[in-house]
């Protein structure tokens, strides 16, 4: 294809959301984002404005990054095996590294080390694989092997050796060792405390549950802190601090969270931990919550920026947040600490809780919250997108263009295209799904879809507000599509089940039409074609590569009571594609009219032209013959079986193309597949030809689905284009295409002209709809280069014919106009013989080309056939076959004709006396056992071993006679378990032989038996290992051979007898009773050869690898002698039910007779043989199947013609008069068949009379022959129904004798089916020895791979233990010289410094310096030199374009604005950094030895001779120190390093030495399972006590126990239990007479304390008059009075309650009037203002208009003074209006306070000043 690179993207190229989780900081303002298949990196203020993006250099997409503001450089690590890491420097964004070979599988986490150009990688599971990369060298420093997956890794800004990795079970501290020259990673795994957290082992973290040591909830987040401190909260709250690198947790301090946090990261005197939806800052000093701040949702990850003056935080929500820290210090202090904390922990965390101690507003002057971006959270399902929206219609408040998303999250999403803002965002109901989604932008709707087949209908009224306008749902099935035609007239509602639905959107929103099973297959998009609703029509894709095209119902028409349209109103047409149509959308015009673009699931994007109204054939139309299906029935089933439409492709992605879409002007169209790819083409084909221009953009994640939906939003004639795409990765990308150079285009050409594609199919090349589908009809499919050169030749053809037809009739137009006399008539034209001659000459070329390509894909296809069926077919000895059940015809009793139960129009009953044999279900078909014809090789193996096998036994025989053997036939003579196999019948040959006739010698056949075995053994060996390309000579040998050795084997029967007979009498005496049951089955079979089943071994004897194969070759051998017998039986039903189908036929004929006498339609069963009765049906075409009209050759054509005029002559010459003939029909009154008695078709002839004259006129004599016709009519009735009664009755016996055929056969069917089942048991018993036998020389072969694994395990350890040794003692010898030379720069710096050779050599001529000499000579005073610790320098860092200065890049992003040299006084924000000082400390101090001063430390006197003397002595002295202390430097790392070499040549011998032990047991295990031989066992009758697994119960360890010991155990147990009952129940009446005595006592006491209480209470009674009046009994009568009163009292109070409230209801309705005047007059009064307002208004306007008109200054004076004089009348209107407005107000309180109590009037005059 053509791709001119003149498109490229602009700067404004926007994009939503991120693919992974993270965003990082690559300087104090940019952050770092990954965006499907790109690296974004843009503003930290706003993460959708314009950015600049890094593409992935494979197109697979990225899985994870990470950045290192103060190297700046960041990192990216590709999807995929084996994959790349891609290092980048920012902000050139030039690569520095390409790491390659860090691990197998994906890398799930990168982090880079803050000191070190070190990064950390790890790869995902099962691989974790943990490499530290030197990125500056681009190679690995070291590399270790994970044991868990990593939930976050994060490299220790302290030190970068050091390494933490969260798990699901803890915390793994990694920590890169250097030892000499070599780096090792060493680890120290931290599980959960086992108090940090709930006793309750329910409460489980999200994390990981118990640790490894019984720790509660896992750990949730880990964060570095200073002075090798790493911190951690569980997932239940807890906040512990472990130390580095021990890893020990130091107990005292420990805080406590709400919950547990799901990220972390610290400051200098603060800890920041994410809670739920809040950001705690905890104070590191004593580990409490000091601050709280609520961000709304649950935050994922957190950014810290370089200076510590920003924090962003990514939500579950969607939304990033940014924290700015503007005054940390204002957080709360520690004395406050305590009381915020308590103060969360009561909230749970998710009260918003502004901070603790400080007061409410301390969090808004520490911190503050802006929302700097908004992502998807989802896959996309839909993307759909409406213009620029004015709701009023003034132009004031113009919404920009929006982007609708729909995710599979439940979210619905609103997005400002011009800075890919999130406008809103809503869900659904809970609990459902969005699944589609459309727009239309003429109404402004959005169309959704849900998976519950819910449509709703919103319409846009603001930038991102809708209003839900309808709700419907057409079906329970999930809505697959929805479109919207072009001018929003029709909405389209297809959902999964095949239901599309119409609905109306153009003035009104109602359903138009329902159509039930419009489609057979599920809907995967929608398109509508057409000019206008007037000529829409929909299309309609399907999963099974159909299209079918739907006319909509009339936006006029009156929908059903029901709503559903049937197939007359939508007339559906189908058409198969060559793939699955994912998306579909409206050519362009210039692409053709009514043409639609499909996006194939094989990457095309194809053009085709949807079909006419009155057109036939199929929904889409081309140019290839039989390409479409349809008519008024579902063409389906026909387009499932026709050859596909292959249509013009348009496009080409190298995947599934998923998504496609239009621009609105038609030059463009884009389409996007599975692999992220947007293609962008021109819809214009070029001028010259050829393929259109294109242009791609990778943006999506491949491995994440790639594109989901794409959009064109607006276009710019040729020079621009904008365009939005969403993917399954969540992201939305929004790019700006310019195009400067844009080549000519012309439009296509008309339908009409040559070159026009596609063109519609002819009525002649429609494929008939009914053509019947045959088992195994293959159609063979055209493919597209051949329908392409097929459609070009027919083009040129035509184009050929119409320019010869173009010429004729110009030719004839000239005669026509021509002078009568130089007109030619007909017969005087002119032919062109030889131009014929040539046209007929290349049509006869092209019919020979065109066949010889036909033959030689006959011959392709014939090879094929060939080769399928010498595969297939021919190696089946039996075919599977089955037999079907007849079904026997239902007879209706009480009519004269019988009527089939399957396939019959009319309502059958079963005739009196077969009800119960007629209401028996009848059998199900049943299938014979399919046998595959072994193969030469397997039969000669199968015939070798049985040899061998015969030959064993035999020998085994003989030997027993003689006592050689007694162990091989000690195994031989136990008797098997179970009759495996037995199922259908006993063992042939079975039956013992009497010994008494058994006698001879042994001794003779010995040697030749013997010889034989030998013999055999190397015909064994010879067939189990030997090749099997010998050729035919050598398989004849064999089986010479073979034979030859059977019928020796065979001969020695007679000897073999002899001795079984004399064994088996010494069995008989009790010295062989081993060896009498081998010795019996050679005896039965002396004189015959040995059955399969006799060759079988026992289950005790398969043992070893040889005995396993020839047991599972003859287990298959049985088990097809089992399959091939019963397939006999098989063959003789089948064979029967022929014969029963032939006698059905034969009173199928009689039945058809006698209901062509009767006048009725037939009845007759016809029962037919179905096609899995017939497998050879399969392998033969009938002339139905062929739908491709047959080539004649000349010849053949004439000997049709010769045969069908033959044909001819012979009917005219039978139809010719013949006397003879002529006489015999008069004889017979005009027929040759005899005639009938009462026969029911012969009719009377009235008298001519009859029905003409009346009755009264006739004469006496044709009243005669009246009387006569009608007594003839009479009988001629009677005996009518004589003999229809007669035929029913023979009917009626015909059809039970069919029945009862029927039955029969059924009958016979099942008793087979039941065989079938013995059969099938005993197929599966050999079936299950053959596995059995199988799986054991498959544990052999294992364990031989295995020991062989095991040997090569241990040549590996044995070479690397010698490579570890010679390590180790090359090492060591270094060691020793490199002591060597440390010894001897000891030595000679002793020397030098010695004292004696000082005074005395040295310094002998100055005695009186020496002493001050020598005291400077021995002085080391030292001075600080600073240098780079980075080892690199700031040459190293320059070699990838990053200073070496530790915030260089920070200095650099702000601009020069912070000082290098103090980084604590920008505001103080530099001190937040809790790693400053170790960014400091990486410029490490280098102590040198200060020189002498000879002007300060020279002593008096002392010339400058010796002076220098002593610098080069003392120069000298101090280089050879220095000399020895980097020798015993290297000494030291030298010896550590050969302590680790010892070390592990320890490891491994002492790995070599388990190995080996290993080797050890692993053999002997392997003997001892040698022995381990499976038993197969059939149990009669048992029971299964193992617990049941859900798939397969392991068996291995299960034990049989006899059912009479387990009820012997059963009795016992219920015997001893009985016994205990007995006991407990007399235990049990003891206890309860204690208890009830007790409780008595008890009653008794109670008792008499209450009676003693109760006579003291009376005793101490004071009587006074009222009691005593009471115990008169004169109380009652002041009751009741006082009753009678209250009651009084109450009917009062009723009364003056009921006044009180109907004075109340008066009051309030009057109030309510009042009111409501007080409405009236307030609307009235707003009126007065609207209108006040706008006369207001138009002043104004006129004014600004007078005043805008030139500005004179010579208007009139008195029309200013009008004008202020106005403005001053107006202003006092308004002041007066609201006067009365606020009097109004007044009035209106003042009534509500008389209604219910307020406070309002209180509140105004405290808040009135006082005066």
């Amino acid at each position: 294809m053509a791709k001119p690179t003149t498109w490229h993207v602009t700067e404004s190229m926007l994009s939503a959301g991120s693919s992974t989780s993270g965003v990082h900081y690559v300087d104090e303002k940019r952050v770092m984002v990954v965006s499907g298949a790109r690296v974004k990196i843009g503003s930290d203020a706003a993460l959708g404005a314009p950015a600049t993006f890094l593409p992935c250099p494979t197109p697979h997409g990225i899985s994870c990054a990470a950045a290192s503001w103060r190297r700046g450089v960041l990192a990216f690590a590709e999807k995929g095996l084996r994959p790349t890491v891609y290092v980048h420097a920012v902000p050139s964004l030039k690569r520095v590294a390409k790491l390659e070979g860090g691990a197998d599988l994906e890398v799930c986490a990168l982090s880079f080390a803050r000191n070190q150009p070190w990064l950390f990688s790890l790869s995902q599971p099962p691989d974790l694989c943990l490499c530290v990369w030197d990125w500056q060298r681009a190679q690995p420093i070291c590399r270790a092997k994970a044991l868990t997956q990593a939930l976050h890794l994060v490299a220790s800004p302290a030190d970068a050796h050091f390494a933490a990795m969260l798990t699901r079970s803890g915390i793994t501290l990694w920590h890169v060792r250097q030892t000499y020259d070599q780096h090792v990673l060493s680890s120290v795994h931290i599980v959960p405390p086992r108090d940090a957290g709930s006793d309750d082992d329910t409460t489980l973290g999200v994390l990981g549950g118990t640790g490894a040591d019984g720790g509660v909830g896992g750990f949730s987040a880990i964060a570095w802190g200073s002075d090798a401190l790493l911190y951690a909260s569980t997932a239940l709250g807890a906040l512990c601090c472990y130390e580095v690198p021990g890893g020990t947790e130091l107990a005292e301090r420990r805080g406590a969270l709400p919950d547990g946090a799901s990220a972390m990261i610290s400051l200098r005197s603060h800890l920041l931990a994410a809670v739920g939806a809040c950001v705690v800052f905890v104070e590191l000093e004593s580990l409490a919550i000091c601050l709280s701040v609520q961000l709304g949702a649950s935050v994922r990850s957190f950014a810290l920026s370089p200076l510590c003056t920003a924090l962003i935080a990514e939500c579950d929500d969607g939304e990033t947040r940014k924290l700015v820290l503007t005054h940390l210090d204002r957080v709360p202090s520690t004395a406050d600490a305590a009381r915020a904390a308590a103060a969360l922990l009561a909230s749970g965390g998710d009260s918003g809780a502004a901070g603790g101690g400080g007061g409410g507003g301390a969090a808004d002057d520490a911190v503050s919250v802006v929302s700097i971006g908004s992502a998807l959270t989802g896959a996309v399902h839909g993307l759909g997108v409406l213009p620029a929206f004015d709701g009023d219609g003034d132009g004031d408040n113009r919404a920009p263009p929006c982007a609708v998303t729909c995710a599979s999250d439940g979210s619905v999403c609103v997005w400002d295209l011009g800075s890919a803002e999130l406008l809103s965002r809503e869900r659904l109901p809970e609990g459902t799904l969005p699944s589609a989604l459309a727009v239309s932008r003429p109404n402004a709707l959005v169309a959704l879809g849900s998976d519950g087949g819910v449509l709703r209908l919103l319409r846009r009224t603001s930038a991102g507000s809708f209003a839900l306008v309808l709700v419907a749902k057409y079906s329970t099935a999930a809505v697959s599509a929805l479109a919207f035609d072009a001018d929003g007239a029709y909405l389209a509602v297809a959902h999964a089940d095949g239901v599309v639905a119409f609905v109306g959107a153009f003035k009104e929103l109602r359903t138009l039409g329902v159509a039930i099973s419009a489609v057979s297959a599920r809907p995967l998009a929608l398109a509508w074609v057409g000019g206008g609703s007037a000529s829409a029509r929909l299309v309609v894709s399907c999963d099974n590569r159909t299209v079918v095209r739907l006319l909509p119902p009339s936006l006029s028409a009156q929908p059903a009571d029901d709503l559903r349209l049937t197939r007359a109103d939508t007339r559906p047409r189908a058409t198969k594609l060559p793939a699955v149509a994912h998306a579909l959308a409206p050519a362009p015009p210039a692409m053709g009219a009514n043409g639609v673009l499909a996006a194939c699931s094989d990457g095309s994007v194809r053009l085709y032209t949807v079909a006419a109204d009155d057109a036939k054939g199929g929904a889409l139309v081309g140019d290839e013959v039989g390409a479409g299906v349809g008519g008024e029935a579902d063409g389906a089933a026909a387009a499932a079986s026709s050859p596909p439409l292959a249509g013009e492709v348009c496009a080409k992605h190298p995947t599934a193309a998923k998504a496609i879409a239009v621009s609105a002007d038609g030059r463009h169209f884009v389409s996007a597949s599975e692999a992220g790819v947007v293609l962008v083409s021109d819809a214009l084909a070029p001028a010259g030809g050829g393929a259109r221009a294109e242009w791609s953009l990778r943006a999506h994640d491949s491995l994440l689905g790639g594109v989901a939906r794409v959009a064109i939003l607006a276009t710019d004639g040729q020079s621009a284009l904008t365009l939005a795409s969403v993917g399954c990765d969540g992201v939305m990308y929004v790019a700006e295409l310019v195009h400067s150079d844009a080549p000519s285009r012309v439009p296509p050409a008309a339908p009409n002209e040559l070159n026009s594609a596609p063109v519609a199919l002819d009525d002649a090349t429609a494929v008939d709809a009914d053509v019947p589908e045959r088992l195994g009809a293959a159609v063979a499919a055209v493919s597209p280069e051949e329908s392409a050169r097929r459609a070009a030749a027919r083009a040129e053809g035509a184009a050929k014919l119409d320019a010869i037809r173009t010429q004729l009739d110009a030719l004839l137009r000239r005669n026509a106009q021509a002078e009568p006399l130089e007109r030619l008539s007909e017969h005087e034209l002119l032919v062109d013989e030889r131009l014929r001659e040539q046209l007929a000459a290349e049509a006869e070329a092209e019919a020979a080309a065109f066949k010889a390509s036909a033959r030689r894909t006959n011959l392709g296809k014939e090879l094929q056939w060939q080769r399928l069926r010498a595969e297939l077919v021919e190696p089946m000895a039996t075919r599977g076959t089955a037999i079907e059940p007849l079904q026997p015809p239902k007879v209706d009793e009480t009519s004269t004709a019988a009527v089939l139960a399957v396939g019959g129009a009319r309502k059958s009953v079963t005739p009196a006396g077969a009800a119960d044999e007629a209401a028996a279900p009848a059998p199900s078909a049943v299938t014979n056992f399919p046998i595959r014809r072994p193969s030469d090789r397997e039969a000669r193996a199968l015939r070798g071993i049985a040899l061998l096998r015969e030959v064993e036994l035999r020998e085994n025989a003989w030997l027993a006679t003689e006592r050689l053997a007694e162990e091989s036939i000690g195994l031989a003579a136990f008797e098997e378990p179970a009759s495996i196999g037995a199922a259908i019948g006993g063992l042939p040959g079975e039956a013992l032989v009497d010994a008494a006739g058994a006698a001879g010698a042994a001794a003779a056949a010995k040697a030749e038996a013997q010889s034989a075995a030998d013999e055999a053994e190397a015909e064994a060996d010879a067939l189990l290992g030997g090749d099997d390309a010998d050729g035919d000579d050598a398989d004849n040998a064999a089986d010479a051979d073979a034979n030859a050795r059977r019928r020796s084997s065979v001969a020695l029967a007679a000897a073999a007898a002899t001795a079984a007979a004399s064994a088996a009498a010494a069995a008989a005496g009790g010295g062989g009773a081993a060896a009498a049951p081998a010795i019996a089955l050679l005896a039965a079979a002396a004189g015959r050869a040995l059955t399969t089943r006799e060759l079988v071994y026992a289950p005790y004897e398969v043992y070893t690898e040889r005995r396993q194969i020839a047991q599972a070759l003859l287990s298959a051998q049985l088990s097809a002698q089992t399959k091939a017998k019963f397939n006999g039986l098989f063959d003789q039903l089948l064979a029967a039910k022929h014969k029963e189908l032939e006698r059905i036929a034969e009173k199928d004929a009689r039945i058809d007779e006698i209901c062509a006498e009767l006048g009725e339609p037939s009845s007759a069963y016809r029962p037919t043989l179905s096609e899995l009765e017939e497998p050879d049906r399969l392998l033969h075409v009938a002339p139905s199947e062929i739908r491709a009209c047959k080539w004649e050759s000349a010849d053949e054509r004439t000997k049709r013609e010769a045969a069908e005029r033959l044909a001819l002559e012979r009917a005219a010459a039978a139809d010719k008069d013949d006397a003879a003939r002529r006489a015999l029909k008069q004889m017979m009154r005009g027929t040759l068949d005899k005639r009938k008695e009462g026969d029911l078709t012969e009719a009377l002839v009235p008298p001519p009379f009859v029905g003409v004259k009346p009755v009264d006129d006739l004469t006496d004599a044709e009243l005669a022959q009246l009387r006569e016709y009608e007594a003839l009519a009479k009988k001629a009735e009677e005996e009518r129904d004589k003999a229809r009664r007669a035929l029913n009755a023979e009917l009626g016996r015909l059809h039970a004798e069919t029945a009862e055929l029927c039955r029969g056969f059924n009958a016979r069917l099942g008793a087979l089916a039941l065989e079938k089942l013995d059969y099938a048991q005993a197929v599966h018993e050999h079936e299950l020895v053959l596995i059995k036998a199988a799986q054991s020389q498959m544990r052999s072969a294992s364990a031989a791979r295995r020991e062989t694994e095991l040997v090569a395990q241990l040549a590996a350890l044995n070479a690397r233990r010698a490579e570890t040794a010679q390590a180790r003692a090359s090492f060591r010898a270094r060691v020793d010289e490199a002591r060597d030379a440390h010894e001897r720069a000891e030595a000679d710096s002793k020397l030098r410094g010695n004292e004696k050779t000082f005074r005395t050599r040295e310094f002998a001529d100055c005695p009186e310096y020496v002493d001050a000499l020598w005291r400077l000579f021995r002085r080391r005073e030292t001075v600080v030199v600073r240098a780079d610790a980075d080892g690199a320098g700031a040459g190293g860092a320059a070699a990838v374009g990053v200073s070496a200065d530790p915030l260089a890049s920070v200095n650099g992003a702000a601009g020069g604005a912070i000082e290098r040299t103090d980084l604590t006084t920008v505001h103080g924000v530099a001190e937040l950094d809790p790693f400053l000082p170790f960014d400091r400390a990486a410029i490490a101090r280098r102590e040198e030895i200060a020189p002498l001063d000879p002007g300060a430390e020279m002593p008096e006197g002392m010339s400058f001779a010796i002076w220098d003397r002593l610098e080069r002595l003392r120069a000298d002295k101090i280089a050879k120190e220095e000399e020895a202390a980097a020798r015993k430097a290297d000494l030291d790392a030298m010896e550590a390093y050969l302590a680790e070499l010892d070390a592990e040549d320890e490891s491994a011998e002492h790995a070599f030495t388990e190995l080996d032990l290993q080797l050890a047991a692993f053999r002997e295990a392997k003997d001892r399972a040698i022995w381990d031989v499976p038993i197969p066992l059939k149990l009669k009758q048992g029971q299964i006590e193992v617990e049941q697994a859900a798939v397969v119960t392991d068996m291995g360890n299960a034990l049989f126990v006899p059912r009479a010991a387990v009820q012997l155990l059963n009795g016992d147990i219920r015997k001893l239990g009985g016994e205990k009952v007995e006991i407990l129940k007399e235990v049990r009446d003891f206890r309860k007479g204690i208890a009830e005595l007790v409780w008595d006592n008890e009653r008794l006491a109670m008792e008499g304390d209450d009676l003693i209480d109760r006579t003291r209470e009376f005793q101490l009674l004071r009587v006074t008059k009222d009691l005593q009046r009471l115990m008169k009994g004169g109380g009652e009568e002041n009751h009741s009075a006082e009753v009678a009163q209250l009651e009084r009292k109450l009917n009062s109070m009723v009364s003056a309650h009921e006044q009180r409230v109907a004075e109340r209801e008066r009051q309030l309705g009057k109030m309510r009037r009042l009111r409501a005047e007080k409405d009236a007059e307030l609307s009235r009064l707003h009126a007065q203002i609207q209108s006040l307002e706008a006369t207001v208004s138009e002043r104004e306007t006129i004014v600004h208009i007078q005043s805008s008109a030139g500005g004179d200054d010579s208007l009139d004076a008195g029309e200013r003074v009008q004008h202020v004089h106005m403005q001053r009348k107006l202003k006092s209107l308004i002041q007066m209006q609201a006067q009365e407005i606020d009097l109004l107000r007044e009035e209106l309180d003042r009534l509500r306070r008389r209604t219910f109590p307020t406070f309002t009037h209180y509140e105004q005059a405290r808040r009135q000043p006082v005066d």
